[in-house]
Order: C-alpha cells, then structure tokens, then sequence
C-alpha cells in the first residue's frame, strides 16, 4: 500500500439496496436514520395515543379520589392515616409533619 493512501475511504458507498431510499433524501443528507430512530419515532407516536386515551380517565379518577378524602377528612379526627396525610401535605404544600388541625380546617371551609 503507498504512503499517501488513507486506509479507508473517506466516506462510505452505501450498499445498493439502500442507494434508491438516499436518492430520496435531501441535498447532503446521503444516509438514512437507522432502526433505533425508527423504534423511538414509534414508541413516541404509541405514548402520544396511549396519553390522549388514558388523560379523561385518570382526571375522572384524580376527582374520584379528592371528593374520597375529603370526605375521609371530615369524618375523621387529627391525626389521620397516612394515606389521608399524604393527600393533605399534597393540597396544602407542607410536609405530613407540619401539618396542623387549624390548616386542615382551614382547607375544609
């Protein structure tokens, strides 16, 4: 081999069965995206669907859920489970543990 050969080429041919798809490709572009886009092009369009599906049903499940704690709360007494917790610290931006009988009647009025 001579000195002032490079030991491959600078680009590489694509093979002929993927020569037609790059003629279809713009100005420059010369190799199509490979299988990994194609199955995260996919995965993305299947999570968009599956999202405007299950989004109506799990906001009718969130009200479900916020009219049963709340109901929870005024049956109950200070202190609550900690489930009823949890749901309280969320509404009310404290931590379980900071969390006062005032600021709960406070959240009910």
């Amino acid at each position: 081999m001579p000195l002032d050969a490079a030991p491959f080429p600078a680009i590489i041919p694509l093979s002929p069965h993927r020569k037609e798809k790059a003629e279809l490709l713009p100005e420059g572009d010369f190799r199509p995206m490979g299988y990994r886009r194609t199955r995260r092009d996919k995965m993305i369009k299947s999570q968009t669907a599956l999202r405007r599906k299950n989004s109506p049903r799990k906001e009718a499940q969130h009200a479900r859920r916020h009219e049963q704690m709340l109901s929870l709360v005024r049956r109950g007494s200070f202190p609550y489970t900690p489930g009823v917790m949890s749901w309280l610290s969320v509404q009310l931006g404290k931590k379980a543990a900071r969390i006062t009988p005032q600021d709960v009647q406070k959240l009910l009025a």
